[in-house]
C-alpha cells in the first residue's frame, strides 16, 4: 500500500491505496476539488497568475515525497464519450502507447525491416525516371509506421464506433487498451483517473486485473462487491478512508460490534447504496 497526499490551498485529502482507490460520497465541493488538483496535476500546467498572487500552491505527495512528474505517466478516462477522439491516434493517446508496445515486440522486427526494404527499392524506381529530383522515404521505424495507423473499432467482426457501445463496454474497450500496455509500465510510477457514473461488477473485475497502473476512480454509485480498503468516502459530516483501520476505530468505536462485524456492515452499506445521502454515513452503517 502506498500513502497519498494532495495539498492545494485549503483543500487537503489524505489516503492509502493498493492497486485501485474508489472516491465517491455527498460532499460536492471537496469532490470536486480532488478532481480538479488531479487533472491539473496531470496537465503539468504551470502556476497561474492567480495562484501565484495568493500563493497558492498544488503538492502531491507518495508515501511523503513530493512526487516527481517525470516518473509518473498519468492516463485519464472520462465518463464522456472522448472514444471517438481517442482512436485519432494523437501523440498523448493511449491507443498509440499500445501499438507503440505492440510494434516494438521483436516478433514484427523483420516485418518492419522488410517495410524499410521495399520502400527503398521504391525510390530507387522512382528516381530511374527522373534526372533532376531524389525521392527518398523516410526510414520505416516504428514512428513512422505509428502515423501510417488507422484505428477502427469492431463489434462482431463489424467496423463500429463509440457511439455504439453499451455503457460497460465503452470503458472495457479503454481498460482493455491499458491492460495490453500494462506490463510495459513497471519502471514509472502509472496512475489513470477514471471517472464514470457506476462501478460495476465486471469494470472493478478488470481494474483488478493490473499490476502496474493504478487506479483512482470518481463514481457516484458502487454496485459490485468491492473491497472496502479499496474506498475513500468524502461526505458532508465524515471523511474516510476505509483502508485506514484507525479512522475506522475512531469513528465506530463507541459501538460493541468486532472490527470484523463493522468492515463487513461498511460493505453491505457499499454493496446496497444507490445513491448518495445528505446522512452521516457513521449512523447510517451502524443503524
Amino acid at each position: 500500500m502506498i500513502g497519498i497526499r494532495i495539498i492545494k490551498g485549503s483543500s487537503f485529502f489524505e489516503f492509502g491505496m493498493n492497486q485501485c482507490k474508489l472516491i465517491l460520497g455527498d460532499h460536492l465541493e471537496k469532490l470536486f476539488a480532488i478532481q480538479q488538483c488531479l487533472y491539473q496535476f496531470a496537465s503539468s500546467s504551470s502556476a497561474t497568475e492567480f495562484e501565484t498572487e495568493n500563493n497558492i500552491s498544488l503538492s502531491v505527495q507518495i508515501n511523503e515525497s513530493e512526487v516527481n512528474k517525470k516518473k509518473m505517466q498519468i492516463f485519464k478516462i472520462g465518463d464522456a464519450f472522448e472514444l471517438q477522439d481517442e482512436l485519432k491516434m494523437n501523440t498523448k493517446s493511449y491507443l498509440q502507447a499500445y501499438c507503440e508496445t505492440l510494434l516494438n515486440d521483436e516478433t514484427y522486427y523483420n516485418s518492419i525491416n522488410t517495410i524499410s526494404i521495399l520502400f527503398q527499392s521504391l525510390s530507387q524506381e522512382l528516381n530511374l525516371n527522373s534526372d533532376q529530383f531524389s525521392i527518398e522515404f523516410a526510414d520505416m521505424n516504428v514512428k513512422q509506421l505509428i502515423k501510417l495507423i488507422n484505428v477502427k473499432l469492431l463489434q462482431d467482426d463489424l467496423y463500429s464506433s463509440a457511439y455504439n457501445l453499451s455503457y460497460e463496454d465503452y470503458y472495457l474497450y479503454q481498460l482493455n487498451v491499458l491492460l495490453a500496455i500494462d506490463a510495459s509500465l513497471y519502471e514509472n510510477q502509472v496512475f489513470c483517473i477514471l471517472k464514470l457514473h457506476t462501478l460495476t461488477e465486471k469494470l472493478y473485475t478488470k481494474i483488478k486485473e493490473f499490476k502496474n497502473i493504478r487506479f483512482l476512480i470518481f463514481s457516484v454509485k458502487c454496485i459490485c462487491k468491492i473491497n472496502i480498503e479499496d474506498i475513500y468516502y468524502i461526505g458532508l459530516r465524515n471523511v474516510v478512508d476505509f483502508g485506514n483501520e484507525d479512522q475506522i476505530y475512531d469513528l465506530f468505536s463507541t459501538k460493541k460490534q468486532t472490527m470484523e462485524e463493522i468492515k463487513n456492515m461498511i460493505k453491505d452499506y457499499f454493496i446496497k447504496l444507490s445513491n448518495g445521502t445528505k446522512n452521516d454515513i457513521v449512523d447510517l452503517i451502524m443503524k
